[in-house]
């Protein structure tokens, strides 16, 4: 970054960095990622790297890059994250410009047709309140109506809810805008030029932004006033309807062989469904007619065990893996019941340490991937042709 940052100051080009990236979880209790890096290096951490390479690069701007900001909850987590940011600048009497590790806010806005605007142009006010210039980033917007079956509706439906998309999606851009042009947002950055590159949120679903010039994007004029007939919103209004009555019957028809499972686990081990939110397993469960689930990854070992790749939740992941459950015991307690576990393998090397993790969850299932020989070697257990070792 050292290199790429001068060359680019030399040339008079004005240079900005992503300093503090995207430190919250993407999903709620919106704790502070533990994952990566993050597991080993505090906010404060990177503070101190950051002041160190703002000696070499006083020309560049550092900025605290996130997304979702227009999610209430996980703005206030961000605002903390920023106020610790800021906290050290003072003790440490980084007062000038020049020195300063934090000169702007960067808010991705990776978001969709469905977002609030109210909740946009709040988050952006609140935001103000730190006194740094505010970015779009990295913008698309992805068109969906939330409620609406897609694969099944009509020609007609379909072209309704294209229509409709189009309307939100161009209410969001006059938004931001209007904000730019208010001094709010000091610029917007496009995420990228096709469909083919937007994240993962947004993908196949008409997300990019692009030809973006303040008053037109992707060919369409923003100041274009989009109205639906009343036989437009009652086409979409029937296939939500229709959408939502089949998902009703579909639950009631689902009859599970049990209805518990007690062996579940998340994206933190590394072999779980990537990117899919602790909630999402509850509201499948639900779906599904569970009615008590246990979450039990695969428990983390001490600091300087072997870990192998794609098997087990770093140990620093434990406390927000735990807290994430503590949260959805009590948001979904009229629902289904929420218990914490691991998942673990049985060793008198680990004895003690499973003996501390058994006294902070509710349960522990046996899955013994390997075993360790008298003079501690760890061997792996062969299964159908396919040796596991974790």
């Amino acid at each position: 970054m050292l290199e790429i940052a001068k060359e680019f100051g030399d040339s008079e080009v004005f240079t900005i960095a992503d300093m503090y990236n995207e430190f919250v979880d993407y999903f709620k209790p919106y704790n502070l990622r533990t994952n990566g890096w993050n597991s080993r290096l505090s906010i404060e951490d990177l503070c101190d790297i950051a002041s160190n390479v703002k000696k070499e690069l006083p020309g560049v701007d550092f900025g605290y890059n996130d997304w979702n900001f227009e999610n209430p909850e996980k703005r206030k987590r961000i605002f903390e994250v920023i106020e610790r940011i800021q906290e050290y600048e003072r003790e440490h009497g980084l007062v000038k410009d020049e020195e300063k590790i934090m000169t702007h806010i960067g808010m991705q806005f990776h978001t969709s047709t469905e977002a609030s605007l109210e909740e946009i142009e709040k988050a952006i006010d609140e935001a103000s309140r730190f006194g740094l210039p505010i970015d779009i980033t990295e913008l698309d917007i992805a068109r969906e109506i939330d409620g609406f079956n897609y694969e099944n509706a009509t020609e007609e439906e379909l072209a309704a809810a294209r229509k409709l998309e189009i309307k939100k999606q161009n209410e969001i851009m006059k938004l931001l805008s209007r904000l730019v042009r208010e001094g709010k947002v000091r610029g917007i950055t496009v995420w990228s030029l096709t469909d083919d590159l937007c994240c993962d949120i947004c993908y196949g679903k008409f997300g990019s932004i692009t030809g973006y010039d303040g008053k037109n994007y992707f060919g369409k004029d923003m100041d274009e006033e989009i109205i639906l007939t009343p036989e437009e919103e009652q086409l979409i209004n029937e296939n939500i309807e229709r959408e939502a009555k089949r998902r009703e019957e579909e639950l009631k028809s689902r009859r599970p062989l049990q209805d518990y499972c007690y062996h579940v686990h998340t994206e933190r081990c590394g072999h779980a469904a990537k990117d899919t939110s602790d909630e999402r397993y509850i509201q499948e469960a639900i779906s599904g007619g569970i009615k008590k689930i246990a979450f039990t990854d695969h428990t983390p070992l001490p600091i300087g065990k072997s870990v192998r790749p794609n098997s087990r939740m770093d140990i620093a992941e434990f406390e927000s893996y735990l807290s994430s459950i503590k949260y959805f015991k009590e948001r979904y307690r009229d629902k289904i019941e929420i218990e914490s576990g691991v998942e673990f393998e049985y060793s008198d090397r680990d004895l003690d340490f499973m003996q501390d993790i058994r006294s902070e969850v509710d349960k522990m299932i046996l899955g013994q991937h390997f075993v360790i020989k008298e003079d501690g070697e760890e061997v792996g257990i062969a299964r159908k042709n396919r040796k596991t070792n974790f």
